[in-house]
């Protein structure tokens, strides 16, 4: 069973400046909105062969075209029983992984007009 750590996703959109191709990508991109994952906080265990899914609406730019996900979660909690009071509330401030920790991570970059309708196409059904 996988006791991961906290973590945070960060939803990025395009530079506005010209990439430089020699250095990595998502550190040019622009922070939209950061996410966070409080693992501890919410008790996540992970059993072999199961996984976990974290699902957020997030508004963006109605002209954003592409917009890039980066996700880190630390592999291990800080502390391996936290304790929270019942009227504890769930933290939303940044979170960053140390340097020094081992962690999981992925970068996913979205399309957004692969996931929008044709302009023009229409559809039509006839009946038999």
């Amino acid at each position: 069973m996988l006791l991961p750590g906290d973590g945070m996703t960060y939803i990025q959109l395009p530079p506005q400046d010209v990439i430089n191709p020699l250095e990595y990508t998502s550190e040019q991109w622009n922070d939209f909105a950061k996410l966070r994952h409080a693992c501890m906080f919410e008790t996540i265990h992970i059993d072999p062969k199961e996984s976990e899914v974290f699902a957020h609406d997030v508004p963006l730019p109605p002209d954003a075209r592409y917009v890039q996900l980066y996700t880190q979660i630390a592999c291990a909690r800080t502390d391996p029983m936290p304790y929270y009071a019942d009227d504890a509330e769930r933290p939303t401030d940044d979170f960053r992984v140390p340097d020094t920790d081992a962690c999981w991570y992925i970068t996913t970059l979205i399309d957004l007009n692969a996931l929008r309708p044709a302009v023009g196409v229409t559809t039509s059904t006839s009946e038999p």
